[in-house]
């Protein structure tokens, strides 16, 4: 299913004549609450992987699990985040969605053609990931320990590592005011919030495409690039959409 051109453009995405997947602006998250935006992902985002569960479960099945609201006592209900997420991204009231009692399949307006199912899922999922600049979450798995104290280490070293990727890793905030004075000109607020999440996401990594290539263009120009240590491929071929 080929949907770049929506994504450039902002459009909204018709997933196979079942539902149409609308891309979020800023200014929608924003009123909507970042936070409650952000929760809207978990059903998404989530991966058996994150769950000591039989293999035969698929992501799909991950929809009627509870999972820990981070450090809390607190459960979150992935089904109820889910019927909440298609009313946001795809404006389908809960009214108009019933559950196949046969398939567990989400079917809108009572219509078995239009449905949310175990073979389509996890293209659903795909799309709405990449509309919203983000990815399944990652779990790295342990490697088999000939004793305790190796285990130990490991755990230590994991906790270590996650808490440097937090520090490290940038906030949208911070990439919404790159993305607002990055550009040759600047660009207004109200342009800003009205650009879609992928939009604001793209052009962030755009900006950052041409910041490194012409560091490394400079870098070139004065030292050299004899051992051919500097990335020289011109930006615009790094913005080509896969």
């Amino acid at each position: 299913m080929d949907y770049k051109l929506n994504l450039v453009v902002g459009e909204p995405i018709d997933f196979y004549g079942i539902c149409t997947i609308y891309q979020p602006t800023l200014k929608d998250i924003m009123k909507f609450g970042i936070d409650k935006y952000e929760k809207l992902l978990i059903p998404y985002k989530i991966t058996k992987e994150i769950f000591t569960i039989n293999n035969n479960i698929s992501d799909f099945d991950l929809l009627r699990t509870k999972i820990k609201n981070g450090d809390s006592e607190e459960y979150i209900d992935v089904l109820s985040l889910f019927i909440q997420s298609l009313k946001f991204f795809c404006k389908i009231e809960e009214k108009e969605i019933s559950i196949n009692a046969y398939d567990n399949s989400f079917v809108f307006n009572n219509d078995l053609n239009k449905s949310i199912n175990r073979e389509n899922f996890e293209e659903f999922c795909k799309i709405i990931l990449e509309v919203n600049g983000t990815e399944k979450i990652k779990i790295e798995k342990s490697p088999m320990f000939s004793s305790e104290r190796q285990k130990q280490i490991w755990e230590l070293s994991q906790k270590g590592r996650a808490k440097s990727s937090k520090k490290d890793s940038i906030n949208f905030a911070t990439i919404v005011n790159i993305v607002k004075f990055g550009m040759d000109s600047l660009i207004s607020k109200d342009i800003i919030k009205n650009m879609t999440i992928w939009e604001i996401n793209n052009a962030y990594e755009n900006i950052m495409k041409k910041e490194r290539y012409r560091e490394n263009l400079d870098i070139c120009l004065v030292a050299g690039n004899e051992n051919n240590e500097l990335d020289l491929i011109h930006w615009s071929i790094k913005m080509k959409l896969d």
